[in-house]
Parts: C-alpha cells; structure tokens; sequence
C-alpha cells in the first residue's frame, strides 16, 4: 500500500510540474519556440539559396570548361595561320620545284578548255597560299578564244613562270630585279 500511495504521490506531482510547465511562462516559452521556427524556416532558405548558388557555380563551371576548350582550339589555329601568314617568296628555285614535285595539281588529268586551266593555276596558288608562299597566275589572251595561263613565283627579285599542268618552272628573262 505504501508502494501504491508512493507511485500515486510522484504522479500527481509530475502531473503538476508537467502543468506548472516547469516553472516557465508560457509566454515566454511561445516566443523561444516562435525564434526556433523562425531561425529554422531561415535556415532552409539559405540552404535552397546555397543549393541555387552551387547550381549556378557549377554551370559557370562548365561553361568556362567549355570557353577554355574554344580557347586553346583558336590558339592552335592562331598558330597554324602564323606559320603560314604573311605568305614569303620561295628562298630558292629548289624549294619551289621541291614544293611542285610535292604537289599534285600537275598529275590532274589534262585542262579541256581555259577555264579548267585557270581553275588548276589557282588551286594551286590556294595550295601555295596553305603552305605560306605567294604564287600569282598570269592570263593573257593571245588570240580570239586563245589564252596563256601561268603560274608564277618570285624567287630573290627574279620572275620565275610555269605551265599549272607542268611542274618545269622556267626564270622570265628580259625584267630586270623585281622587289618588293
């Protein structure tokens, strides 16, 4: 019995305490528990306005991968053009027959007409052109419906001209020094 009064008592007084609330006012308890709420709900804004800002980082992230890609693809064309850019004279008649041998425009089948012909002549002035060196073409009508085309270079101020079909280039005789 005394169990049951003991078990009894401390009940009754817990009940109170619960209902005391400890000794704390209740409005003072709603205003700490009103700040909880408050500091939490701002807590999950900053935390969606990280997970926004860390969204962003990481596209900007990836777009300036991808800008460092671009970079370094026109660097390397940058430097391709500076290899060949402003095309020179050929040093040497050796370096010119050396470059005709290597191309092909000569092993084409044969020019039907004037056009195909000034169309090989400027292949490869283009081709000439990729590799840095000037080449010209020269066109001169010598009859009605009759033309001459030829390629030309400059090789230390002497004219050197040849047939875009023949890869045989011959100096041009009667000019004297021609400079740039």
């Amino acid at each position: 019995m005394k169990k049951q009064c003991f078990i009894i008592a401390s009940s009754m007084l817990l009940v109170a305490l619960l209902l005391a609330g400890c000794g704390i006012p209740q409005d003072q308890y709603d205003t700490v528990v009103a700040e909880r709420d408050s500091i939490q709900a701002e807590l999950e804004s900053v935390n969606a306005e990280l997970e926004n800002s860390e969204s962003k980082v990481s596209e900007l992230t990836s777009n300036l991968e991808d800008k460092e890609v671009e970079l370094e693809a026109t660097q390397s064309e940058l430097a391709d053009i500076k290899n060949v850019y402003p095309p020179t004279d050929f040093s040497s008649i050796t370096e010119l027959k050396d470059w005709l041998r290597a191309n092909d425009v000569s092993e084409q089948p044969p020019a039907a007409n004037a056009e195909n012909m000034y169309s090989k002549a400027l292949e490869i002035q283009e081709d000439a052109m990729k590799d840095g060196y000037y080449i010209w073409v020269d066109i001169d009508q010598i009859g009605p419906n009759e033309f001459a085309i030829a390629c030309v270079a400059l090789i230390g101020g002497d004219l050197w001209g040849w047939d875009p079909e023949k890869d045989e280039p011959v100096q041009w005789t009667g000019f004297g020094k021609v400079g740039r």
